[in-house]
């Protein structure tokens, strides 16, 4: 296979990566995970036809640039997480990367001053009331989108405080 040059990101998308807003970065959380999702595919579909002896170059070559975009917001998420002391501390964390911290910030506020505001959307506020297995699936039945993608954290929030 030929290997797809690691492009950089450029100054000037590095600069407007640190302009993005949180609506901004949520979109580009998912589309990551849907580039992901894609790069996943392709690769199954290229070792399918490799074993079978098919040609797969279009595959292999859909392969790559779907790793080449990935990698590129990948990278672009991690510079606007960066620009929050919240982002930066997050990153420092071992296990999570540029994609977490960046959706972490997207759904969370990273403007709310104390950690607190990150333990109850986690469920670990212990004053938090417990639903129970038959009103926590009617919520999720509420706020779960028809086509199971794209979950609107901050509605399940809302909800979950009523």
């Amino acid at each position: 296979m030929e290997e797809f040059p690691e492009y950089k990101l450029s100054v000037d998308l590095k600069e407007s990566a640190k302009l993005l807003s949180r609506e901004q970065a949520k979109y580009l959380v998912n589309s990551y995970y849907q580039w992901q999702d894609k790069r996943i595919r392709d690769k199954h579909q290229k070792r399918k036809y490799e074993s079978e002896g098919s040609p797969h170059k279009l595959i292999e070559w859909s392969y790559g640039v779907n790793k080449l975009v990935e990698n590129q917001i990948r990278a672009a998420l991690g510079v606007w997480a960066l620009e929050y002391k919240v982002g930066a501390l997050l990153q420092s964390i071992y296990g999570v990367g540029p994609v977490l911290s960046s959706a972490m910030l997207a759904y969370f506020d990273p403007s709310k001053p104390h950690a607190s505001h990150f333990w109850r959307i986690a469920g670990l506020d212990p004053s938090f009331k417990w639903l129970g297995r038959v009103k926590a699936n009617t919520l999720v039945d509420r706020v779960w989108p028809k086509n199971g993608k794209n979950i609107d954290l901050a509605l399940v929030a809302k909800h979950c405080s009523e």
